[in-house]
């Protein structure tokens, strides 16, 4: 009886951690989509492309805890879940050294425009 407990305490605190998570990409993903029409660089296409499949990952992972399915489907959740979030690391991570290089141009023009 008391393991149950701990494992439904377990459960809950996962789905908080997971929702709060979702959420938070959710708010960042609309960030990026507003740079992204406003300023039209394909740093913030990148980021937002990278911030949709962080949320597809964390949403598998929530499926994850919500299904009592059996091994060889976890495994196949778990597999799509990880090929998600890596794609989402390395299109998030060329958007931000983009993102990081266009700032250095933007500041190298300025600083250029301001010698005499």
């Amino acid at each position: 009886m008391k393991e149950r407990k701990v494992q439904q305490t377990y459960d809950l605190v996962l789905m908080g951690i997971t929702a709060f998570s979702c959420l938070v990409l959710i708010f960042l993903l609309a960030i990026e989509v507003r740079a992204l029409r406003r300023y039209k660089h394909k740093c913030f296409l990148l980021l937002t492309i990278g911030t949709s499949f962080s949320i597809v990952s964390t949403l598998i992972g929530a499926g994850m805890y919500l299904m009592e399915a059996r091994p060889p489907a976890m495994l196949f959740a778990l597999e799509l879940r990880s090929l998600f979030y890596i794609v989402a690391a390395i299109v998030s991570l060329c958007g931000t050294v983009l993102l990081f290089e266009s700032y250095g141009e933007l500041l190298k023009m300025r600083q250029q425009s301001k010698v005499p």
